[in-house]
């Protein structure tokens, strides 16, 4: 169980002029940040960071198994960030993210599935949902750091970045040291200059690959990220550039 949340300690760690709204248990801090700027339309950087989340949100309306004491639950409201090419703004943050954990974990190497999923050992131990709403962004992020028991399918594709709590890591240290740093890179996220280091992290390059794409299944070997943070697919006949959908199956390729 890692260490309670305190408010005035994060006010302290996260960097002006960020605002923060700290809650013990939410439906979903995600859903939380659109009811906020359809009420209320913030113009501010905010952040919302959850304990516990009872129906967290994922990629393709999947919950993220939220529960409380265990993880990093939290929602960044960007307002004045213009997304130009979504596939670098997500690849982006994925990075950063993945730095910062190794930052506090040396030992643990984190991967990432295209687009958004971070991996250790082989397992996804977060995800990232990045939505748009009447003008602003809203970052959703979710981290395993302590959590264990997942339930049911979740059992065999989920793990923890320390499920062992071998590494004593204060909570509001880490997730300040993961909000500074995305609020630092992400003016520099269209430049592309962090997919050298996505390449080097993705689990799919040079493996078979089946991707959904609005209910049709696309299978081929994963070849490339392009510079827009694209998956290039090569399937029997022809190449396919791919700027969204859900990797559901991997397989290695036999040399």
């Amino acid at each position: 169980m890692l260490n309670i949340y305190n408010l005035k300690r994060l006010r302290q760690l996260i960097a002006p002029p960020c605002q923060i709204q700290l809650y013990d248990k939410v439906t979903s801090t995600q859903l939380l940040a659109k009811e906020q700027i359809l009420n209320e339309q913030p113009s501010k950087l905010k952040v919302l960071i959850a304990n516990e989340q009872i129906s967290g949100q994922g990629q393709f309306g999947r919950d993220f198994y939220s529960p409380a004491g265990t993880g990093l639950y939290f929602s960044l409201l960007i307002p004045t960030v213009r997304i130009r090419n979504r596939g670098l703004f997500t690849t982006g943050l994925s990075v950063t993210i993945a730095s910062v954990i190794e930052e506090f974990y040396p030992d643990k190497e984190i991967k990432l599935k295209w687009v958004n999923d971070l991996y250790f050992a082989g397992k996804k131990i977060g995800g990232i949902l990045v939505e748009q709403v009447r003008g602003m962004t809203i970052c959703g992020i979710g981290i395993n750091i302590t959590t264990d028991n997942f339930p049911g399918i979740l059992s065999n594709k989920a793990t923890s970045i320390d499920a062992n709590c071998s590494v004593d890591i204060d909570r509001n240290i880490i997730i300040a040291a993961i909000i500074n740093q995305i609020i630092q890179d992400i003016p520099h996220y269209q430049e592309g200059k962090h997919l050298l280091s996505y390449r080097q992290r993705s689990i799919l390059l040079g493996t078979q690959v089946t991707v959904r794409i609005k209910g049709n299944l696309i299978t081929g070997i994963a070849e490339e990220i392009n510079d827009d943070g694209a998956l290039i697919i090569r399937t029997m006949d022809k190449k396919i550039t791919l700027v969204s959908g859900e990797v559901i199956k991997v397989n290695v390729v036999p040399a």
